[in-house]
């Protein structure tokens, strides 16, 4: 067994995951640097900046990534009036060398709940950078993108244990952080029978262990909270 912490993003496997999706959202950015500047694209722009800071603070200190962030803002800076004037700032921010402040900045605007069940709440939310339509439309895309990964991770052929599990839902924890965006009631119940079927199934195999029962009093606290959210 792996090591284990007792909120969902404790120890490194929730994190390799979670890291495994916004991987996707430095690649869009990289490709930014090379789309033709429009108000469309600067949205987007920032609505990826925005997921990047709130979900992966950690691409701020990353200085093979960072020359690709700059020549992305660079690229779509004509553009940069289209957007409010709080998301105006923050891109001059990162491009004058602040964008490892900004990530730094303790979490805020996260529902307690969520971040007792998370353990932390990972970064900072930046809500300007989605006001754009585009901007929402794609926090959206990378919502479903995360959907979809849960689907596959959790349907997997073969057997999956908690230990499998533990790291699977860090993606989970990126659809409570992401807003604004829609997931369906449906697929949330089902995610949650497969993972109480894994548990029990383990639990009839192993027995009890004390810190996996704590973890999974939080994966259903991560559960209704997601339940009432997405049902509003």
């Amino acid at each position: 067994m792996g090591t284990w912490g007792k909120g969902l993003v404790q120890g490194d496997s929730p994190l390799d995951y979670i890291y495994s999706q916004t991987d996707r959202l430095r690649r869009d950015i990289e490709r930014l640097s090379e789309t033709e500047p429009s108000a469309s694209a600067v949205a987007r722009l920032g609505a990826a900046i925005g997921l990047l800071l709130q979900c992966h603070p950690g691409s701020f200190h990353n200085d093979r990534f960072l020359p690709k962030l700059y020549a992305a803002l660079e690229r779509q800076r004509s553009y940069f009036p289209a957007l409010p004037a709080r998301a105006r700032k923050v891109f001059r921010q990162i491009l004058d060398g602040k964008g490892a402040a900004l990530a730094d900045r303790n979490a805020r605007g996260v529902d307690p709940r969520i971040r007792r069940a998370l353990g932390h709440a990972l970064g900072y939310r930046e809500p300007v950078l989605f006001k754009p339509p585009q901007a929402a439309a794609y926090a959206q895309e990378f919502a479903g993108c995360c959907v979809q990964s849960l689907d596959e991770e959790l349907n997997c052929p073969g057997e999956t244990w908690m230990d499998d599990l533990q790291g699977v839902m860090g993606i989970f924890v990126l659809l409570l952080l992401i807003e604004p965006c829609r997931v369906s009631l449906r697929k949330i119940r089902g995610w949650r029978k497969k993972v109480r079927a894994i548990y029990e199934s383990e639990n009839q195999e192993f027995g009890h262990n004390r810190t996996i029962d704590q973890f999974m009093r939080n994966v259903e606290r991560a559960f209704e909270v997601a339940l009432e959210k997405f049902s509003t």
